[in-house]
């Protein structure tokens, strides 16, 4: 009942966003609507999120065909994005990936409606990947809407987990158990009602953080950058998700410590760990030990993973989405591992090596913003750490369309590819509430 009842909500709103708002709109709609079916999701509907993604994301789509069919530069415009040599290669690997997974769905899998899903999953990554950047490519105005979104985002996720902790503190919590990840059970669970589960508000609070953290560099709103990156940062904290605390070390520090010097740097961290241990050093020795009880799991799972590849590396694997049929185990927490035994030596290969031509292709165009001494280069920092915390949270499930933030993950990665390199370094990035028309 409660979904029909925003499905009812939702329809209107999305015919009047098709005929009259602009695709950022759309965006924001669609992102919106994720959070919300996850909300859902948190009462027992199962997958709810996966269908509002694709609903929102169709009329995306179809917004993007009537621009195609009304503009005769657009339509001149589509050979040369098609060729677009930003995209050319990822998408080159990303489609002979899912070819191999169409393939292995065919003639290999026991569990058709599983590998089913799991291509429209994989397909659906492709097809953000092109609709994000050919809204963004080139376009100055668009991408700085969709940073001010990115801001305003991670500010809202943020105090909606801080507001859980206030309700784990109303009742009779304290305030050194609710910053401690080995104890606060209860803000875990209290997090559910937000999102169906602390991973997916820590991963998504991982994916923005670095891109917020490199925004309090600009030039405007510093303010405003600094006040969400602290809110984001308590965020993580508080969701006591542990793969989501590593990249956040490991994506806002790195920030951080190319950023500022050195001195400052380490002086911060020093002083954020003494106050830490202090306060209460055998929590974090528990914590500690939880991570390495949880790696030592995950090592395990990788090795039985490593041998069944050897097992049938070739042609097609065990076939595309059947990991968890032929293991009984929801996940490996291996995007590259589960890519070789579902889809074989092909199928994986193509896989990594799409990911390694997205890295690719950011770090030269940051190294291009950062010779012309574009302070825009800062941005790309952000992003390149923001999609490395990407395959650090649950090792890269995002891009295996396994959780509700995969779509972040790829508008991020558009964010990069549309980026203009200027010639000089006048051209920045402009992150605030409000954005020119």
């Amino acid at each position: 009942m409660i979904l029909l009842l925003i499905i009812a909500v939702y329809f209107p709103f999305a015919i009047i966003a098709l005929t009259k708002f602009s695709r950022i709109s759309l965006i924001i709609i669609y992102l919106v609507s994720v959070l919300s079916g996850s909300y859902l999701a948190s009462f027992g509907t199962k997958h709810v999120h996966i269908f509002f993604s694709d609903f929102i994301f169709l009329i995306i789509g179809v917004r993007c065909l009537l621009d195609f069919i009304n503009s005769r530069k657009k339509r001149a415009d589509f050979f040369s994005l098609s060729i677009k040599k930003d995209i050319l290669l990822p998408i080159l690997f990303y489609g002979i990936y899912i070819g191999f997974g169409f393939l292995s769905f065919l003639l290999v899998s026991t569990d058709k409606i599983r590998s089913l899903f799991a291509m429209v999953e994989i397909t659906k990554n492709l097809l953000y990947l092109i609709v994000f950047y050919s809204f963004l490519k080139d376009d100055k105005r668009n991408i700085d809407k969709v940073l001010s979104w990115i801001q305003l985002v991670g500010i809202g996720i943020a105090l909606m987990v801080i507001f859980a902790g206030y309700r784990f503190l109303h009742q009779g919590g304290d305030i050194i158990t609710l910053l401690d990840p080995a104890k606060n059970y209860f803000v875990k669970n209290e997090i559910r009602f937000l999102l169906g589960g602390n991973n997916y508000l820590a991963g998504l609070l991982t994916l923005l953080l670095p891109v917020i953290a490199s925004m309090a560099f600009a030039k405007r709103h510093k303010s405003l950058a600094w006040l969400s990156l602290t809110l984001a940062v308590f965020g993580v904290i508080i969701t006591a998700s542990r793969g989501a605390i590593i990249a956040l070390i490991s994506g806002a520090f790195g920030v951080l410590v190319l950023t500022l010097s050195l001195k400052i740097f380490f002086t911060l961290l020093a002083l954020f760990l003494s106050i830490y241990i202090a306060v209460d050093y055998d929590s974090l020795a528990v914590f500690w030990l939880r991570i390495q009880h949880s790696f030592q799991t995950r090592f395990m799972l990788w090795q039985e993973g490593s041998e069944a590849f050897l097992m049938k590396a070739l042609p097609f694997g065990f076939g595309i989405g059947m990991y968890p049929t032929v293991f009984n185990s929801t996940s490996i927490h291996n995007c590259i591992l589960t890519a070789y035994i579902e889809m074989g030596i092909v199928g994986g290969t193509a896989f990594t090596l799409a990911l390694i031509t997205i890295f690719f292709k950011i770090y030269r165009k940051y190294l291009k913003l950062r010779r012309v001494k574009s302070p825009s280069s800062q941005l790309f920092l952000g992003i390149l750490l923001s999609i490395s915390v990407g395959l650090v949270h649950s090792m890269g499930e995002p891009l295996m369309g396994k959780h509700v933030y995969d779509s972040l993950f790829w508008l991020l990665v558009a964010i990069a590819f549309a980026f203009p390199v200027p010639k000089s370094g006048k051209l920045q990035f402009r992150p605030c509430l409000t954005t020119t028309k």
